[in-house]
């Protein structure tokens, strides 16, 4: 979001590692960060507004990989875009419909989720293990919490979209 506007061009340090792009709330995940300089330099010729991968980002990777120094090419700054990401919410609805969230196992422990006032405590290891149409909640792939139902799309039956909060009820 925001290509082409006057948004900040970052350089993010974190645990050694280098994190070139827009100052949208995308590190959100790395801060606390080690250092976020705000990049003032520029590439010579024209930066198209649609491409600031191609025609900025880029040219800033290139430029610390060829030894330049973060300070040099911009300031330290300390007000970076951050985003909730701590908040209970849907992060993703993947193509079947699944809803992944950003609730860990160990954080449902003891709770029901609940979606839009629907309280999901039906916890399985398998779509399997749910009744046929049933919603339920799984450890999917990236190792949070998932709201699932069995050979039907969880979003849809549930209204969900990326970006809505979840609360955790104390469960049974």
């Amino acid at each position: 979001p925001g290509v082409g506007t006057p948004r900040r061009a970052l350089i993010v340090e974190k645990a050694g590692h280098l994190f070139v792009g827009p100052d949208n709330g995308i590190f959100s995940f790395l801060y606390p960060a080690d250092s976020v300089v705000n990049v003032t330099w520029r590439p010579h010729g024209a930066i198209a507004p649609s491409f600031h991968g191609r025609d900025l980002f880029a040219p800033i990777a290139i430029r610390l990989l060829t030894g330049t120094t973060p300070l040099e090419l911009g300031h330290a700054m300390n007000d970076p875009v951050s985003l909730d990401i701590t908040s209970p919410q849907v992060v993703h609805i993947d193509r079947y419909g699944n809803i992944v969230t950003n609730i860990t196992p160990g954080q449902l422990q003891g709770h029901a989720l609940v979606l839009q006032g629907r309280i999901i405590q039906n916890r399985v290891n398998t779509f399997e293990d749910l009744h046929q149409d049933a919603i339920g909640l799984i450890v999917g792939s990236a190792g949070t919490i998932e709201i699932v139902a069995r050979q039907k799309h969880a979003a849809d039956m549930l209204g969900a979209a990326v970006g809505m909060p979840l609360v955790l009820n104390q469960g049974p």
